[in-house]
């Protein structure tokens, strides 16, 4: 017979629990440190052997694919799901920090706005002939001007296209690109860099019990 509440024992005991640790939001930290490894450490002997077997890429977009082989990297590549379920999505843990481009996709990746272009702007992601196409393809600095170089099937018609377009060139304005490489930024610490404990106590606090309130009768 069950005394007590899983959720509870896991619990701090700032949160009405008894302190013992939570294996599983250990075990998700744990995970994402390799997610974060293999992003920001370019020259590791480990990412040279990752991609050695999956590709530039890690696979990354194509976790989901059935023909994937199962193993610990598809695991980790997959940690978006498991996650989100805990209330720390990657894109709240993770974000891209633009230098030269040469990394990030234009279209595909989200580095700029509230979501990736290719949802902000679908009309015209259907009309570029280079889907996977890197930022410094698009976004080339000349002169201290930046012209967009893009590749479109066919020249944009009136109405929504003309609109999405508007826009794009709306969003880009202002943005410039760096002679400093492409890298990742963790927006959970002021260094920017990631920290297992500190992605740990985040998913703990999505298990933990609310607070019991102590009410008083005259």
């Amino acid at each position: 017979m069950s005394w007590i509440a899983w959720k509870k024992v896991c619990s701090s005991k700032s949160c009405c629990g008894l302190g013992i640790g939570n294996l599983y939001a250990s075990n998700l930290a744990m995970l994402t440190k390799w997610w974060w490894i293999f992003h920001s450490e370019n020259n590791s002997l480990w990412k040279n052997i990752v991609t050695s077997i999956h590709g530039t890429t890690g696979g990354y977009y194509c976790a989901n694919n059935v023909s994937t082989p199962l193993s610990p990297w598809k695991n980790i590549i997959g940690l978006d799901k498991p996650l989100s379920c805990v209330n720390s999505p990657l894109k709240s843990i993770f974000t891209r920090r633009v230098g030269n481009g040469s990394t990030f996709c234009f279209w595909t990746d989200h580095w700029i706005g509230e979501n990736n272009l290719q949802t902000l702007f679908p009309r015209l992601f259907s009309l570029d002939r280079n889907k996977q196409c890197l930022i410094q393809d698009i976004c080339s600095p000349t002169n201290g001007s930046l012209p967009f170089n893009f590749n479109w099937r066919r020249h944009i018609s009136n109405g929504t296209e003309t609109v999405q377009f508007d826009g794009l060139i709306d969003m880009l304005r202002g943005f410039t690109l760096s002679s400093t490489p492409d890298c990742w930024d963790c927006p959970l610490n002021p260094s920017k860099t990631f920290i297992v404990s500190t992605l740990r106590k985040s998913i703990k606090m999505h298990f933990s019990p609310l607070k019991h309130t102590l009410t008083t009768t005259n």
